[in-house]
Order: structure tokens, then sequence, then C-alpha cells
């Protein structure tokens, strides 16, 4: 092990050791700053420089789940992802409001799957997501 792997190692230790496939994780400003998108780890992290990218090196196979307006999450788990360095160790301590996210989530596909199948047209998240804030609001 090189030095710069070395330094990758020290710093993505949490991601080797406590990160498993199937684990949620909350990643927070993507894809804008007002929002965080909610994942599922379905690979090992790994590392790997890519010299024409630039990058980091460091990858975590995972599968987007849904993403979502801070505005719309509890203001706990958004302050603390918000307030962190590490936003994936604090996320631990609110894993009932990731767990309520990951049912939103899928409630979202099933309606979104029901519509299309009903309507007999295809409709995108964000069509159906303006419709139910728009509904809220109505309310």
């Amino acid at each position: 092990m090189d030095a710069q792997e070395s330094e990758a190692w020290k710093r993505c230790r949490p991601m080797l050791k406590e990160i498993k496939k199937g684990d949620l994780i909350l990643v927070k400003n993507v894809p804008s700053f007002e929002h965080f998108t909610l994942v599922r780890v379905h690979g090992e992290y790994g590392f790997e420089i890519n010299e024409e990218q630039g990058d980091f090196g460091h990858f975590l196979p995972a599968v987007v789940l849904n993403s979502f307006l801070k505005v719309s999450a509890p203001a706990a788990l958004v302050g603390a992802l918000n307030s962190s360095q590490w936003p994936i160790r604090i996320t631990y301590k609110h894993h009932k409001a990731v767990l309520e996210l990951e049912q939103t989530s899928k409630g979202l596909e099933d309606k979104l799957n029901t519509l299309a199948d009903s309507d007999s047209r295809e409709i995108s998240q964000k069509e159906w997501l303006d419709r139910e804030k728009q509904e809220e609001f109505m309310e």
C-alpha cells in the first residue's frame, strides 16, 4: 500500500468497516443544495485513482431511491446532516426518519406505477412530486 492508499484508508475506514450492502445512506446537497438523496448500497467500497477525471478515487456503488427537498424531512435529521462533517455517522441516530423516507420512496414508486397503469401514460417522478405538493397546499 503506497502513501496515497494509506491516507485514503485512514479517512474512509468507516465506509470499509461499517457500511454494508443493503444499507441506506443519505447524500446531502445532491442533486442541489436544497436536496438530499436517499441511496441503497449495492456493492463494496473501492478505491481507484482516475488520473483522467482527477477525482478522489473513493467509490461506493449505490442505487438512488429518491431525492427529497430538505424542507420535507424531519428538522432534526436535516439539521444533523447539515451540521456534520461525517453525516453518514450522524444518520445512525436518526435511523427511524431514514427508514420513513425509504417507505415514502416505496410509496411514491407504487403511486407512480399505479398512475401510469391507470392513465395509460408514463409520468415523471418530478411531475408526481409537483402534483403532491399542489394537493398538500389545497388541503
